[in-house]
């Protein structure tokens, strides 16, 4: 089993991830703030959520089938928030309203 660094450590520079303690983040563009991946004890990711610059959370998305579901994969592209999860949702949001403006079964 993997310890986790009581530090931050860079993840993937390409795609600004960090993880500190058990939060992954994804940086955003424009003065966004950031994605905040919030993980179970088995690592998977429950959820995640858009914190402002300012600290505050602005949204939070849940997967899409309820609490027997997880996001298995969470991307930024641009403005968008692309997210998969296990039950084989593909979900984009909108990273400045967390408004869902697409959602497709990928199975």
């Amino acid at each position: 089993m993997r310890a986790e660094p009581d530090h931050a450590d860079v993840r993937s520079p390409d795609t600004s991830s960090v993880i500190v303690g058990h939060v992954l983040t994804i940086a955003l563009p424009e003065g966004l703030g950031l994605i905040e991946l919030l993980t179970t004890n088995d690592g998977h990711t429950a959820s995640f959520r858009r914190r402002s610059v300012d600290g505050t959370v602005a949204w939070q998305a849940l997967p899409p089938d309820g609490e027997q579901d997880a996001w298995t994969e969470v991307t930024v592209t641009g403005s968008t928030v692309h997210a998969t999860s296990w039950s084989c949702w593909r979900v984009e949001f909108d990273a400045a309203s967390g408004d869902e403006t697409e959602r497709g079964f990928t199975k």
